[in-house]
């Protein structure tokens, strides 16, 4: 059985993931133009957080 305490957590944790997703593509599209390492960052972004969540 899941506690409200998890589910707070998972809430938490799932909209700070969703902020921090949101500032990144914010920063990539910033200057209009998507380079090599953006690609990189957010790919290892997306990686890392599917592993937390």
């Amino acid at each position: 059985m899941i506690s409200g305490t998890e589910i707070y957590n998972y809430s938490m944790i799932r909209d700070k993931l969703f902020n921090n997703l949101v500032s990144i593509i914010d920063g990539i599209l910033s200057d209009g133009k998507v380079n090599d390492i953006e690609i990189v960052y957010l790919a290892t972004w997306l990686r890392e957080a599917e592993e937390i969540s």
